[in-house]
């Protein structure tokens, strides 16, 4: 008598149970992965679109720092112009990693890029310039950037990162070597978990000096 080479029923419903429970343990980390490799892209995307278009706009002003500008200290609405962005409609609000503390911009304050990213600028209240920096010459303003817009968590570290503007045009990413240079008494270590906002802005830093790759 030949013997079957097929399958029972049950051993293919126990093959499948197990490809299941398999799949659902690994999900969560493919994810995590892909959440991950999708950050240092877009940030970096972000810093080449946002000084790029700055550049421009200070070889129209005629300018080689923002603070020379007649009116603002950021001229936005050629730079709205050149990274072909849009005030926000309504109020974007940021949070710490686990969701707990947080701040917020007003809507018309932030600015909706085509890529439905947003980015928020609040200038600082006194620009200490900077004598003995070399190209750098005094940080202007702060600047949250959030790769998925309102369409995800914007939690810091997970969509939301922090950069600070120099008057010179350039982007600095918050606790980054560069940063630390320039304010030697930063300590804040990146945290992406937990309920401290700074230090989740602070991992920021951490992927740009990791080439441009998040891997906490």
């Amino acid at each position: 008598m030949k013997k079957s080479l097929g399958f029972t029923l049950a051993e293919v419903l126990i093959t499948l149970s197990i490809i299941g429970v398999v799949a659902a343990l690994t999900a969560p980390a493919l994810t995590k992965n892909s959440g991950q490799a999708k950050i240092g892209p877009s940030l970096s995307k972000f810093v080449n679109t946002f000084e790029t278009a700055m550049g421009l706009v200070m070889q129209e002003e005629g300018i080689t720092k923002l603070i020379e500008t007649s009116s603002d200290s950021i001229p936005m609405e050629k730079l709205m112009q050149n990274m072909y962005m849009a005030p926000t409609t309504e109020k974007y609000t940021y949070y710490a990693p686990n969701g707990s503390d947080g701040g917020s911009f007003d809507s018309g304050s932030a600015y909706v890029l085509k890529d439905g990213s947003i980015m928020g600028i609040s200038p600082v209240a006194t620009v200490t310039e900077f004598t003995d920096k070399g190209a750098y010459k005094g940080i202007i303003a702060d600047i949250i950037f959030d790769i998925n817009g309102n369409a995800g968590k914007n939690r810091a570290a997970k969509d939301v990162f922090k950069f600070v503007l120099d008057n010179s045009g350039a982007l600095i990413p918050y606790g980054s070597n560069t940063y630390k240079y320039l304010y030697p008494s930063f300590k804040t270590e990146c945290s992406a978990e937990g309920a401290s906002l700074d230090a989740g802005l602070a991992c920021t830093g951490t992927i740009a000096d990791n080439s441009w790759k998040a891997d906490y």
